[in-house]
């Protein structure tokens, strides 16, 4: 192998892997891109080895991240399809934690064309130039201007607050955890004041557990649900708090019980402006949550 490609992979692995996460949503099928777009750059290189390598890896990794997005989109999915989420606490290495997304922008970027995304990730996150972006594309300026204009607009209505301070990410576990009492005590006013009254609870099961096959929207139907769901839900056995794409996340294990009933929920709170639980994102999805062990070592 040529020095200057390997010196390149190197220091380049984690804004690969980022662009694929951004494009994907999922931090797998990130790790397994990533691994593709190195592999070509081994098998096949580009032929001016002299020229900087990075805009040569990420218009291979855009593209490859655009076709395995693409047949995401065409499979079938049973109920909401949630981000897979990514570690972002002190056991990552800090370069590749910078490359993690919100997972405000993720869920957002759900709502984008692959080629939208594609295009916001090479000009917003790595800057590149209107003509870059069309020749990474194999697309024109035009098009590029046009899927820009409309992704830029389809986040801000979507998540005008997609980056976290750290005022947030704390005030977003400290109200996870306050909902998380105030159902134990079966209060229903406290839970009442935690919740914004546009309040939505989002739970991804892929339909190998059970889940609500569309998101619970409103307070009143929400404060009913949580409560229907603690009355039929055991304590759990183990809790643990962990950060998922920068904010706190509960990860609880439940008694063991029989399928289709989840043994295991992740779960994380994004809160609105005036500091109300807005979103309760519930991860069941069984190969979700292996692949989140994998990435954590358990």
């Amino acid at each position: 192998m040529d020095p200057r490609v390997r010196e390149a992979l190197e220091r380049e692995r984690a804004t690969i892997w980022g662009v694929c996460y951004r494009m994907t949503g999922s931090a797998s099928a990130a790790d397994d891109l990533t691994q593709d777009t190195l592999v070509r750059a081994l098998e096949r290189p580009p032929a001016d080895l002299d020229a900087p390598l990075r805009p040569w890896l990420v218009r291979v990794a855009v593209n490859l991240a655009r076709d395995a997005l693409r047949r995401r989109k065409r499979e079938a999915y049973v109920g909401p399809w949630l981000p897979e989420p990514a570690l972002t606490d002190a056991s990552i290495d800090e370069v590749e934690r910078r490359e993690i997304a919100s997972y405000a922008l993720l869920v957002a970027m759900e709502h984008l064309t692959p080629h939208q995304r594609a295009v916001l990730v090479l000009r917003d996150v790595l800057e590149l130039g209107e003509a870059e972006t069309a020749e990474a594309l194999e697309s024109t300026v035009g098009s590029v201007k046009v899927a820009l204009h409309r992704a830029r607009k389809t986040i801000a209505e979507h998540a005008p607050a997609h980056t976290l301070s750290r005022e947030t990410r704390v005030q977003n576990g400290v109200a996870l955890a306050a909902l998380l009492e105030a159902l134990a005590r079966g209060d229903v006013e406290a839970t009442r004041r935690l919740l914004a009254v546009d309040v939505r609870i989002v739970q991804d099961g892929a339909g190998r557990v059970r889940a609500a096959l569309v998101p619970v929207v409103g307070i009143e139907k929400v404060l009913t649900f949580l409560f229907n769901l603690a009355k039929i839900t055991p304590p759990p056995i183990e809790t643990r708090w962990i950060e998922l794409n920068h904010t706190p996340a509960l990860d609880a294990r439940l008694p063991p019980r029989p399928p289709p009933i989840a043994n295991r929920v992740v779960m994380w709170a994004e809160l609105d402006a005036e500091g109300g639980i807005a979103v309760l994102h519930n991860l069941v999805a069984p190969e979700k949550l292996e692949r989140l062990d994998a990435r954590m070592g358990r």
